[in-house]
């Protein structure tokens, strides 16, 4: 009888024995779902050196019935099945196997119990789990955000707008519609830039143009009116990234450009005053020149020459007093201007020559 049950199954015990080094946690069940052999990954991942005459509740209790609901549907049904399954390992660790479990056939072709291959995903799992909460927390963003567009908009600084690509306005938020002289944001639906400011549309046209056919983001000072706008404009595109219109916002520099004029004619003025006193400076420069070497002049001759008659000191002596008078004239008007505009002439006028008295 033994000699026959051996005969019988040695096919069983062969290609058990020949199956020990396969890749994969594989193992083999009865179709009492008792263990008949597994190779040596599926020994080391359960602990056993062995597992001849266990069955699931000896393995992973807590899992034991579903294994035990999946290996009869296999045998039931003898077709291939693959699934997720959480394994509880020696009571302690919690790993996620990717489990396929195929009909165990004999040589006559009939269902003799389960094959089974775990495959340890417990780091896809865990990625999967993240990613679906990223997912989730990306769905939720996107959910508020389609909730509250209207209130984004209207509270966003700037006068924001959209048009489609002929140029007609779609929407916009409270700022242009106060710009715009408005009395809602949907009173500019269906409007165009010619209808709003007529003077500066076809201006306004081209730069929205430019940004259709470029599809890159562009900066822009437009004037509407008397007022300047820096507006950043880009392309609106719908759920296929195709361009549909331009979308933009614009801020009021009405004043920062005022005071870039005034910075502008600021300058402008001081360099024409720099230039009217660089003149004024060579003038002077050439009027003090003539008296003063007048002066030094005789200066030197009356001291080099001892021997002069009275009558010729006179004359030099008189010579100077002129040239003295004449200088006194041309530094008086300074002594106004230079407490005003032209301090730093100070240089120029000693203070000797505020004690030159005129000479008769």
């Amino acid at each position: 009888m033994i000699k026959f049950l051996r005969e019988k199954f040695k096919f069983f015990f062969e290609g058990i024995s020949a199956n020990k080094t396969l890749p994969g946690c594989f193992s083999w069940k009865d179709c009492k779902g008792y263990y008949r052999d597994a190779n040596d990954t599926f020994l080391e991942l359960t602990g056993f050196e062995t597992l001849n005459g266990k069955n699931d509740e000896a393995l992973w209790p807590e899992e034991a019935e579903a294994f035990k609901k999946h290996d009869n549907d296999v045998i039931a049904n003898g077709k291939t099945i693959t699934y997720t399954e959480k394994v509880t390992l020696r009571g302690i660790e919690a790993k996620y196997f990717l489990v396929t479990k195929a009909p165990w056939r004999n040589k006559y072709n009939d269902i003799i119990g389960v094959v089974s291959n775990l495959v340890d995903v417990t780091q896809l799992k865990k990625n999967q789990t993240k990613l679906e909460e990223e997912i989730k927390l990306i769905e939720k963003s996107r959910n508020f955000i389609a909730s509250n567009i209207e209130n984004i908009v209207i509270c966003t600084p700037g006068s924001i707008y959209w048009k489609d690509i002929n140029g007609v306005y779609l929407g916009c938020n409270d700022f242009i519609v106060k710009e715009a002289g408005l009395k809602s944001r949907s009173d500019i639906i269906g409007k165009k830039d010619s209808d709003l400011w007529p003077e500066q549309a076809l201006a306004i046209r081209t730069n929205d143009l430019a940004v259709i056919e470029s599809g890159k983001t562009m900066s822009i000072e437009e004037t509407v009116g008397a007022r300047v706008f820096f507006s950043m404009k880009m392309p609106l595109r719908d759920d296929k990234n195709n361009i549909i219109g331009v979308i933009c916002n614009s801020h009021d520099i009405t004043y920062l450009k005022e005071i870039e004029t005034e910075l502008r004619e600021a300058k402008e003025r001081s360099e024409i005053a720099n230039q009217a006193k660089s003149e004024f400076l060579a003038i002077v420069s050439h009027e003090l020149r003539s008296p003063l070497t007048s002066i030094l002049g005789m200066i030197h001759f009356l001291t080099n020459r001892k021997r002069l008659s009275k009558e010729k000191k006179k004359i030099y002596m008189e010579d100077i007093a002129v040239s003295a008078r004449h200088l006194l004239t041309l530094v008086s008007p300074w002594r106004l201007i230079q407490s005003c505009c032209f301090s730093s002439l100070s240089f120029l006028m000693p203070d000797y020559l505020s004690h030159i008295e005129p000479q008769h």
